[in-house]
């Protein structure tokens, strides 16, 4: 038996597929293990070695110290082929490709391994000379479809891009045509676009794919207006427009806008699939993200161009890929809405026997209570983040994402977990969650009951499990779990403050919230009436979570915990929570708090 592995991972700069100013890297190649000695038994090379096929496609020598390319999604394998389908990555410094010409093989391909020796079996290669970090990002999925009355042993592979590419998986022809089509060309000195990239003609793309004005949020003429005026000082453009270089002359631009940005409207998470209908179901999101290159002047720089994602005040408590979600964001939004109109994320349904779209729908509220949209009474417009879905034969489930990286775009309030319809798309149940979900949910029965289990976290919150029991009443469907123990009589919310603290978390909300939650201010006010319609009953520790993750809307995660917890103390006592002789030191002192509102 054998094990298949390959590397990921990468420091910024210094080779690494996302970003960075050095291109040279190692390539991240998939390996054979044997299971029960842990001997490697084969190497095959993500970047092929002089003599092997496609070190062609890496031209002027740059297959010498170019890297990267790893296999950071899940791989599948076909036990009874005895084959491994591996999505492979982008290659070192994705966004500038000078120093690389040509195809570049294998990045961003699905690749096909004999699981015994590491031969390659067959590939296809989903984004040439990848300019965008397009990864092929999500497991293969594999599944058996019946097309014009043929039954066709498949694979189902999706990119970033938000194509969905459909294979023979014995033979690796695909299921229905893919087109090579012309695309826009870089002005970048040194560049050399591929003259085409590939494009499937079934099924459809599962989100928006290129932007323009038409694209743009326009819920109000104004909202328009300011959309505008962002999108003005970019290059926008459809599907695989290059970056651009970052211009501060009259009529500069600071890059090239894109949608799907580098996450994608495909990841790890997005697809599931019914055997026993054919119908694959993909999870999707479409953030607008930009591309602008400047001459890269670190002294150590061995390319000419660069991208840079920094903040120009990087904020604390953020990891490398969340301050390039933050600045992308930030800088790319109204007031913390996106640049551009809903679905800001979608459920869609495929029929894989005929390659058709069955339906698509939005995934979760998003920021539809906004303070510039609540009073506009707006549907679900879609959750951004990374949620995973769980097939059952009458059901589908899925979550909101978690504020853990960059999920949930900063939207405020509870995150849910929903149970759709899967013939129609129609949500049948929703279940509140303290926080978003981090993983795929599983079911189980026990005692003829049917269970849901799936795992949740947050900024500020921790991780756990939370388990729900499926109850089918004629033909509605509810969710039990997580429900509050009953109010008792009378209760109140415990003294978990002091005055002292409270008044240090004035300062804080003076500083960083009182500007948008004053009575001029677009947020919400914090006390009152208005404060709790929307709190009480609530736990407290996701008062603590949606300000750790969300807030303030420029400049999110910036606070640190200490600061949290003393502005929830000022927030208590505005709201005449009485104090106590003992302090909130940490968040984990508001687990199991509940916030009630005090009798008059």
């Amino acid at each position: 038996m054998i094990v298949v592995g390959g590397n990921g991972g990468g420091k910024a700069g210094e080779g690494y597929g996302d970003d960075g100013f050095d291109a040279r890297a190692k390539p991240e190649d998939i390996r054979g293990y044997d299971v029960r000695t842990g001997k490697q038994l084969w190497t095959f090379h993500v970047l092929p070695q002089k003599g092997e096929r496609g070190a062609e496609t890496w031209e002027k020598g740059s297959g010498e110290f170019v890297g990267n390319m790893a296999a950071w999604a899940s791989l599948t394998g076909d036990e009874e082929l005895g084959y491994v389908y591996v999505p492979l990555s982008a290659p070192t410094v994705s966004y500038y490709g000078g120093h690389r010409h040509g195809q570049n093989l294998f990045s961003d391909s699905l690749v096909v391994l004999n699981a015994k020796n590491g031969q390659l079996v067959w590939h296809f290669q989903m984004v040439h000379h990848d300019l965008w970090d397009y990864d092929s990002a999500t497991p293969p999925i594999l599944g058996d479809i019946t097309v014009d009355g043929k039954r066709i042993k498949a694979v189902f592979a999706s990119n970033k891009t938000g194509f969905l590419y459909v294979f023979d998986r014995v033979t690796g022809a695909p299921v229905w045509p893919i087109e090579e089509k012309p695309v826009p060309q870089s002005n970048v000195p040194g560049e050399q676009t591929s003259l085409t990239q590939p494009f499937p003609s079934k099924p459809p793309a599962i989100d928006r794919q290129g932007i323009s004005e038409d694209d743009l949020i326009d819920f109000t003429p104004e909202l328009h207006k300011r959309a505008l005026e962002v999108a003005s000082q970019y290059v926008m453009g459809p599907l695989f427009t290059p970056p651009t270089l970052k211009s501060s002359g009259p009529n500069g631009k600071k890059g090239t806008l894109a949608v799907p940005n580098a996450w994608g409207s495909a990841n790890w998470n997005t697809g599931a699939f019914d055997p026993e209908t054919g119908m694959y179901y993909a999870a999707s999101w479409a953030q607008v993200g930009s591309y602008g290159l400047s001459k890269a002047t670190d002294p150590h720089a061995t390319m000419a161009y660069a991208i840079d994602w920094q903040p120009s005040q990087p904020a604390r408590h953020l990891n490398d890929d969340e301050k390039r979600a933050q600045t992308q964001s930030s800088e790319l939004s109204i007031d913390g809405l996106p640049l551009t109109k809903p679905p800001y994320s979608r459920l869609t349904a495929l029929n894989m026997n005929t390659g058709t779209l069955v339906w698509s729908v939005p995934n979760g509220d998003g920021p539809r209570n906004h303070a510039l949209l609540k009073d506009l009474h707006l549907p679900p417009l879609g959750d951004p983040g990374r949620p995973v879905a769980l097939v059952t034969k009458t059901l589908l489930f899925l979550g909101d994402s978690s504020d853990v990286v960059f999920g949930r775009g900063g939207i405020p309030g509870p995150a849910k977990f929903h149970v759709y319809d899967k013939a129609t798309g129609q949500v049948i149940a929703e279940h509140e969650l303290p926080v978003g979900t981090t993983g795929g949910p599983m079911t189980y029965l026990a005692g003829g009951k049917q269970y849901i289990v799936v795992p949740i976290g947050g900024k500020g919150y921790g991780a756990s499990w939370v388990a729900f029991a499926v109850a089918s009443r004629s033909e509605s469907i509810t969710l039990t779990g997580l429900a509050p123990a009953a109010r008792v009589a009378n209760a109140v919310t415990p003294a978990i403050y002091t005055d002292a603290q409270a008044k240090r978390g004035e300062t804080v909300f003076q500083k960083n919230c009182a500007k948008c939650h004053s009575q001029r201010g677009f947020g919400p006010p914090l006390r009152g009436d208005a404060f709790w319609s929307s709190w009480d009953g609530k736990p407290a520790r996701s008062l603590y979570s949606t300000i750790i993750s969300s807030m303030p809307p420029d400049d999110p995660g910036s606070m640190t915990e200490k600061n949290v917890v003393d502005t929830v103390a000022y927030i208590l006592r505005v709201n005449l929570l009485r104090a106590g002789n003992k302090e909130i030191k940490q968040a984990a002192d508001l687990n199991g708090i509940e916030l009630m509102r005090p009798k008059p």
